[in-house]
């Protein structure tokens, strides 16, 4: 199948999933990563507020703030580019690029140790489908794939991705610049690469 039609197969399915379906898989999926050795061991987390039917980030941030983590979550600007930035409360957050919960402005903009900088950082990427491979289908703006080649040569990035388990594929097409995941957790099975 082509990039298309996957993206229209799995938004489908997605869109079929009730609140609580929703909320108990991703409950599902917040014990077996906040599990995971790199998990435990990780002093920061980069993840995504998720939106619309992806998985909920938003129990695993509160974990991670109950064991001490830094956390952060991106803000895209100019439509162009994203960086995170540190958040310590949901309050933090506004509607930003296509709906999705980001930082308002005011978070960062005296404290520029906001815009999160680590050595050594453990992201959650979202995605639409994902393979056995670690290959990632996201939903075509790049930010990602963009962020991640900007940073890999100052940061060392354990790249993780949590789905259900329709949005697991055989293989995808890839191509040079998209970047794999480490890990692929789905409500059935783990992926480690």
């Amino acid at each position: 199948m082509d990039k298309q039609s996957i993206r229209k197969e799995v938004t489908e399915k997605k869109k079929r999933m009730s609140e609580a379906q929703i909320t108990r898989l991703s409950l599902d999926l917040k014990e077996k990563f906040c599990a995971l050795e790199e998990y435990i061991c990780a002093p920061v987390l980069y993840t995504y507020m998720s939106y619309n039917q992806e998985v909920r980030t938003a129990p695993i941030i509160e974990q991670a703030w109950k064991d001490g983590k830094r956390v952060a979550v991106p803000r895209v600007f100019n439509k162009e580019y994203m960086e995170f930035i540190y958040i310590n409360s949901f309050d933090e957050l506004e509607s930003g690029y296509m709906g999705i919960a980001e930082p308002k402005y005011e978070v960062f903009a005296d404290d520029f140790d906001r815009i999160a900088q680590a050595q050594e950082v453990l992201m959650l990427v979202p995605g639409l489908a994902f393979d056995k491979e670690g290959s990632r289908l996201g939903y075509g703006g790049g930010f990602y794939d963009m962020y991640l080649e900007d940073y890999s040569e100052e940061t060392y990035f354990i790249k993780a991705a949590l789905c259900y388990d329709f949005q697991i594929y055989e293989k995808l097409m890839t191509e040079d610049h998209d970047v794999k995941m480490d890990i692929v957790i789905s409500g059935s099975r783990t992926f480690r690469l």
